[in-house]
């Protein structure tokens, strides 16, 4: 569905090929999201932190779970090397993967995002795709992604701008 968008960007007459980006959105969403604003730096560290603290949160008891398993199936190491040690950062890299995919894409926000009242949306206010989803939590491998935002002019990280993104205030 599109949906018709207001003050979405401003052209400058005396350079028509400069377009700058308005914060404010006054759009009819799929979501019944109506004048949205970009979510400020604030709010995003404070996701990212938050997201941070959930997702350590889960590994580590995940890891607990799975070290005892590994004690009582083997027994006691004889090392301080186990198989577990060669499964953590694989395990990790795809919880992260899967944290950001599924929140987002069924629904639209993690648990950092609810707290803090954003959400994520397409560049035409509708809810992100499964692919733009996919996108998006790849690219937050990439290195110095979250420091990308501060030399955009949009305010955007690389995993904001590649799939098309914004992350607005719903509250």
């Amino acid at each position: 569905m599109n949906y018709p968008r207001k003050g979405v960007c401003e052209v400058n007459l005396q350079n028509p090929y400069e377009v700058t980006t308005v914060t404010s959105v006054d759009v009819q969403t799929d979501l019944g999201l109506t004048n949205l604003e970009s979510a400020t730096l604030g709010k995003r560290l404070a996701n990212h932190i938050l997201d941070l603290i959930v997702i350590q949160l889960f590994l580590f008891g995940l890891f607990v779970i799975l070290g005892v398993l590994e004690i009582w199936i083997h027994g006691q190491p004889e090392s301080t090397e186990s198989t577990l040690d060669a499964l953590a950062t694989p395990i990790s890299l795809g919880f992260y993967y899967l944290y950001y995919t599924g929140f987002e894409y069924y629904l639209g926000r993690t648990p950092g995002k609810f707290v803090t009242g954003t959400r994520v949306i397409d560049e035409s206010g509708e809810s992100l795709t499964l692919a733009q989803t996919a996108i998006r939590s790849l690219c937050r491998f990439i290195p110095f992604d979250p420091l990308s935002i501060f030399f955009s002019d949009e305010d955007k990280c690389w995993h904001d701008s590649l799939p098309k993104a914004i992350v607005v205030s719903t509250r």
